[in-house]
């Protein structure tokens, strides 16, 4: 192999470099654009989380099934509209239906008192700080 082999080599891998370098820039703007997007989403589904009714004791007359996945009927039950996310050819309205531990479970929820929201917990160690020469 003559030095312009080398020279030649050197040049594509120069090339493949850059290409990957564009290739790259254009990842990170969309992993940002990704990003926003679900800040989005995330913002919008918390408003409607906000926006939903409070529970209201209902009679299932018809098998109505839980936020935990159980189906219901002819008891006492709770159900709250959900707002509405989009408009279908009926235009009904839409509802959560739950049992009593359902609407606690999802008051806790919405109380605000969130892993985030939490206190920090106790320190597990404490320093013991020596005596200190004066």
């Amino acid at each position: 192999m003559g030095m312009s082999d080398w020279n030649k080599i050197a040049k594509d891998m120069e090339k493949i470099s850059n290409d990957i370098e564009q290739v790259m820039a254009k990842m990170d703007q969309d992993i940002d654009k990704m990003i926003k997007r679900a800040e989005m989403i995330v913002e919008e589904f918390g408003q409607l989380e906000k926006a939903k009714e409070p529970w209201v004791k209902w009679f299932a007359w018809y098998p109505v099934k839980d936020l935990s996945g159980h189906y219901h009927w002819f008891e006492k039950m709770y159900r709250r509209k959900i707002p509405k996310t989009y408009v279908n050819h009926d235009d009904w309205q839409r509802y959560d239906y739950g049992t009593i531990f359902d609407v606690l479970k999802d008051d806790v929820r919405t109380l605000g008192t969130h892993v985030d929201n939490l206190p920090p917990p106790p320190p597990r160690f404490v320093k013991f700080k020596g005596l200190q020469d004066g």
